[in-house]
């Protein structure tokens, strides 16, 4: 059983949100070739995302995968695809789990906001304890332990 990812950004913290994207964006160094974009793209249409995006987020990658240019090289360019296509990571189970990482280290004062793009990996991790917790997942067991009728 696979649990489907349907973030929604609305309660969250915009200083949060802007710093899991830089951790995000992080991932994407050097030059962008247009099949990642392409991939990029289709994880964003299976995953339900598209819409999610910014406008411009839209419009960059949907410009990207029609030009004729096969690798993007300039460090603008780069910046504004990789800025783009964090977007897609944000909705994503990676970046609910950087997310999820960022609202349980910042509370606890386990790190400030400035030390959080040198401990991503940190970051990450928690995120990953957090969603592995049962106390993240008890709603949904609840609820499927109530479909089956069992006691939950």
């Amino acid at each position: 059983m696979k649990l489907a990812v349907y973030l929604d950004l609305s309660g969250v913290d915009v200083r949060v949100v802007e710093v899991s994207l830089r951790i995000l964006e992080s991932r994407f160094r050097g030059p962008l070739s247009r099949d990642l974009v392409s991939r990029y793209y289709t994880r964003a249409l299976r995953g339900r995302t598209w819409w999610k995006l910014p406008l411009e987020a839209r419009g960059l990658i949907y410009a990207a995968l029609h030009s004729s240019i096969t690798v993007f090289r300039s460090s603008r360019v780069v910046a504004a695809l990789s800025r783009a296509l964090a977007y897609i990571d944000l909705y994503s189970t990676r970046g609910l789990v950087i997310l999820l990482g960022l609202t349980y280290a910042l509370p606890r004062r386990l790190l400030s906001l400035g030390e959080a793009l040198l401990k991503a990996n940190y970051i990450a991790y928690l995120g990953r304890r957090l969603l592995e917790s049962y106390t993240y997942l008890y709603p949904y067991l609840k609820h499927v332990y109530s479909i089956l009728g069992r006691a939950g």
